[in-house]
């Protein structure tokens, strides 16, 4: 796996200039964008949407690759990612305030954000890039 691996985060309102900026960022030498990766999950592993290479992305070479490197044979865990980024979602940030719910909320992104950095070290490795824009908006 790649050492270390940065990502370039795109936050953003939807149809404002992301997946261009995106797009062209990819451009540069040792970078690449692969979308908005909070759909990856949901969307484009159970086969209902098409790569960027035209076909769909259960069977895309290089997302086929990303997941083998990451997972192997079982595969990345795609109903625990949909539920996690359900609750964990921004709209939801004000009931941390209620007792206990930080420590809660603690415990469940933890396991999340560490499948990530397994998606994001695979997308690196895959494509031998240095840098991962993701431009999932907000």
């Amino acid at each position: 796996m790649v050492r270390r691996v940065r990502v370039l985060y795109i936050a953003g309102w939807g149809r404002s200039g992301t997946t261009i900026l995106g797009n062209v960022l990819g451009q540069i030498d040792g970078v690449t964008a692969v979308g908005e990766l909070q759909h990856l999950w949901e969307r484009n592993l159970e086969g209902r949407y098409r790569c960027g290479c035209g076909k769909d992305v259960a069977e895309c070479t290089f997302w086929s690759e990303v997941v083998h490197l990451g997972w192997g044979a079982p595969g990345p865990p795609v109903r625990q990612m949909i539920e996690w980024q359900r609750r964990l979602r921004t709209r939801h940030l004000p009931l941390l305030a209620l007792p206990g719910a930080a420590e809660r909320s603690a415990n469940e992104l933890e396991p999340y954000l560490a499948q990530l950095n397994v998606l994001y070290r695979s997308i690196a490795e895959v494509d031998g890039a240095e840098i991962v824009v993701d431009s999932s908006k907000a």
